[in-house]
């Protein structure tokens, strides 16, 4: 690497450290990709477990949310008695831990970790599509 100008020198160097990087990530991207994978997937699975985000039990009481507002206007015009409602399951947000969210017994437990389970597979897509979204937005200028 003899040059005659320092400039040129200090490309050539410049040159051969790029190339050496780009190799070296080459060879360590599905290591570090793995390794990013696992580490994303944990801190989704305790977010998921902190917020008590259990998207099966979500889509139950969303399920039976859109079950009684359509039969309460039916009710209301056949002025008929209707099965008692626990107005907690309505007015309390569908995330965090409530007392009714505690499993009671072993089909219920596993019931709540494959959901809280679903919950941080969803977290993971959520934060791996918003990282790519905000990665072509905001692209630095060369």
């Amino acid at each position: 690497m003899k040059t005659k100008e320092v400039p040129e020198f200090l490309n050539l160097i410049q040159e051969d450290l790029e190339a050496w990087f780009l190799e070296t990530v080459r060879h360590m991207s599905s290591v570090y990709g793995t390794r990013l994978q696992m580490v994303t997937l944990l801190v989704s699975l305790a977010v998921a477990g902190f917020a008590n985000f259990d998207v099966i039990n979500i889509t139950v009481r969303l399920w039976e949310t859109s079950k009684y507002a359509e039969v309460l206007p039916l009710v209301e015009k056949t002025k008929q008695a209707m099965e008692p409602v626990d107005i907690k399951q309505f007015t309390t947000l569908p995330v965090g831990w409530h007392i009714q969210d505690v499993p009671s017994s072993l089909p219920e437990l596993i019931i709540k970790l494959v959901g809280l389970y679903l919950g941080a597979y969803f977290i993971v897509i959520g934060s791996q599509y918003a990282y790519n979204l905000i990665k072509k937005q905001y692209q630095p200028s060369k």
